[in-house]
């Protein structure tokens, strides 16, 4: 359970999580007050009922200063990890007991609130690593779940622009000239044996050499009409298939990691925002020095580029610039790693966010959840690569940088 006023902060992607988790987790705000608990902690610290545990103040629940605890939480996020610590809580009933607890920061709005998830004392390190994989798993799949949706609304687009094209072709057919075309070439052949006099004495065998003449001119405009239409429909069917294959790839849970050509994987990435981007007005600069590999798994790696370009449209689509840009560069680096920067002229980076931008949970839009850039993090951790953001601060655009180990023959 979660007060309404705060699910619409966190949104229902963070709701989802919390809903279904099965740790006990605790939702408290920065005035620390409890403001959400899921079903195993209500039952265990309230009875099932969320109006005895609504409002209820962190130091009624765990033994420790707010405060200090609140400063160990922070400093756990900004090593963009959870914080873990061994308290005591009153559970319900008035036992109170010392329990190991996971606590991690989440930014809704303005607004800051810290999770609390009390373990199991039985769990040891290896049953709280499985625990933390099943929290990545849920955030990669709400990530999977919104770029789907928003892969919808572009396909959307799409099949509105193919519906056009047809009924330009529908109309082409309609006006076409090809039945009067026939109609005169029946005239024609009726009329083969005397066609001299036929076109030249009758009233409407003369208008044959004429519309002749002219007949020819309408078919080819009517040519170059389907033309440009059929291959506007091919081009958005190829482009439709691209995007789907692309959206299967990235949900893929994979694991196999390969040798990557990178240059493809970042394209097919931008394939699935190119339609929403062009729509607003975004140019695309593309500077590949030349066709890099890199080994790692082709679903990671793909989310983390449809992350990074959905934010930069975001961020674009919510400054007053005329001309929005994205610009992408892959480049090598020494010591056989490849590097790629990802750079717009949005809406830009608050100087105190930075340090935050791959914190669990940390996001600066209404709407957000922070599991994008936060399991961006953690897929290029895990791909032996590194993941970098700067900002001259707001209205001055990001430049995010990613570094990834070539691949090399010698190591596959």
């Amino acid at each position: 359970m979660i007060q309404s006023q705060v699910e619409e902060q966190l949104g229902t992607a963070f709701s989802n999580l919390f809903q279904f988790a099965q740790e006990r987790l605790l939702l408290f705000d920065d005035q620390f007050q409890l403001v959400g608990a899921n079903e195993p902690a209500l039952a265990q610290f309230c009875s099932h009922s969320w109006s005895e545990c609504s409002g209820r103040a962190f130091g009624d629940v765990f033994r420790v200063d707010p405060t200090i605890f609140l400063d160990r939480v922070r400093e756990a996020s900004r090593q963009s990890s959870p914080h873990f610590d061994q308290m005591m809580a009153e559970f319900r009933g008035g036992a109170t007991t010392s329990c190991r607890i996971k606590s991690w920061l989440v930014q809704g709005g303005s607004r800051e609130f810290f999770v609390i998830a009390v373990l199991q004392q039985r769990e040891d390190r290896e049953s709280v690593r499985l625990a933390d994989n099943e929290l990545r798993e849920l955030a990669t799949q709400a990530e999977v779940s919104k770029v789907a949706n928003g892969l919808i609304h572009n396909l959307g687009n799409l099949f509105n622009s193919i519906n056009i094209s047809t009924q330009a072709l529908v109309e082409v057919v309609r006006d076409s000239k090809i039945p009067e075309l026939l109609k005169a070439n029946r005239l024609f052949l009726n009329n083969l044996d005397n066609i001299g006099e036929y076109v030249t004495k009758d009233p409407a065998g003369r208008f044959l050499p004429e519309f002749y003449r002219t007949v020819g001119d309408f078919l080819k405009e009517d040519l170059d009409k389907l033309n440009i239409e059929l291959g506007d429909i091919a081009e958005k069917v190829a482009f439709i298939k691209e995007m789907i294959s692309t959206q299967q790839d990235y949900a893929k849970s994979e694991i196999v990691t390969r040798k990557l050509a990178l240059n493809d994987v970042v394209d097919r990435a931008l394939q699935i925002e190119l339609p929403s981007m062009t729509k607003r007005g975004i140019r695309i600069e593309k500077h590949y020095q030349a066709r890099f590999f890199v080994y790692g798994i082709k679903s990671k790696v793909l989310h983390v580029f449809l992350n990074l370009f959905k934010n930069a449209k975001e961020a674009m689509t919510a400054s007053e610039h005329e001309d929005s840009f994205l610009r992408i560069e892959i480049g090598e680096l020494p010591e056989h790693k490849v590097q790629v920067t990802v750079t717009d002229n949005g809406a830009g980076i608050e100087v105190a966010d930075i340090d935050k931008m791959f914190s669990y949970g940390f996001t600066t839009k209404a709407d957000g959840h922070g599991f994008g850039l936060y399991t961006s993090a953690e897929a290029m951790r895990q791909l032996g690569g590194s993941i970098s953001v700067e900002s001259d601060g707001p209205g001055h655009g990001a430049r995010f940088r990613l570094v990834f180990p070539a691949f090399m023959p010698t190591l596959a």
